[in-house]
């Protein structure tokens, strides 16, 4: 699947996936895929369900969709002989994939001087960025210290990214830094 999936010029394809679910009878097999955290069933004539789920970029749906439509009209898909009369389904889920956490300095960070961490994340528009610092949560209302965070608008890549600020760093913001996201 993975060789044939490559002629359609996807950007890239994360995790592939094959497993069967609600199978009762699967004669030769039936299928279906999805990008981005997508992934969608195809019901087999004889009961059975097959599906293919992988993760790339959201931009690659329609090219997803036009490659598994070429292999249902070719009745196979990589190895697997559909059952005549195999109806395609495609579901779109939306993934979440952390792409990173970087601060804005190299090096220790001095006194009085503010640091930002960013923690960039591609997924939902409804997912939320909660920042930790030594496994605990940071309230920015309730710090006694000059702390923010942002988050900016989604980018071209579908990312977004969640800034943690500290205006004036002392010895009290020493320390791990985790950002977890989550939908």
């Amino acid at each position: 699947i993975n060789r044939f999936l490559r002629n359609f010029n996807l950007s890239k394809i994360n995790d592939l996936e094959v497993f069967t679910t609600r199978t009762n009878a699967i004669p030769t097999g039936a299928s279906s895929t999805t990008t981005s955290g997508k992934s969608g069933p195809a019901v087999a004539a004889g009961g059975g369900e097959v599906m293919f789920q992988f993760f790339g970029p959201k931009i690659d749906s329609a090219r997803v969709r036009e490659a598994m439509d070429k292999m249902t009209e070719r009745g196979r898909i990589g190895n697997v002989s559909l059952v005549p009369g195999t109806k395609l389904t495609f579901r779109q889920d939306v993934g979440l994939m952390l792409q990173s956490v970087v601060i804005n300095q190299k090096g220790p960070i001095r006194e009085n001087t503010e640091f930002i961490l960013s923690c960039v994340a591609q997924g939902s528009s409804t997912m939320s960025f909660r920042w930790y610092k030594n496994g605990y949560f940071v309230n920015v209302t309730k710090a006694t210290r000059n702390m923010w965070t942002r988050l900016l608008p989604l980018d071209s890549k579908d990312h977004y990214t969640a800034l943690l600020g500290i205006n004036r760093a002392n010895r009290l913001d020493e320390g791990i830094y985790t950002c977890q996201v989550g939908t």
